[in-house]
């Protein structure tokens, strides 16, 4: 399962849950947001694709957009 929530400052959280089953070409996601400033994966930098969306290819997974 995953939750999605935005905090006061405009960040978007993303918790992707242990159980489920991540796919070869990872887990897109796609933020909600106009523009991706900084994302960090599990405290790493990622950067978006060239469709705009965050690939996940570990879980859990604490992905923060800002």
């Amino acid at each position: 399962s995953y939750v999605m929530s935005q905090t006061e400052d405009g960040a978007v959280n993303v918790g992707i849950a242990h159980g489920l089953r991540v796919p070869p070409g990872g887990i897109a996601v796609a933020p909600p947001l106009t523009s991706v400033r900084a994302a960090t994966l599990n405290g790493r930098p990622v950067s978006p694709n060239v469709a705009g969306e965050i690939l996940v290819h570990e879980i859990p997974a604490n992905l923060v957009i800002r």
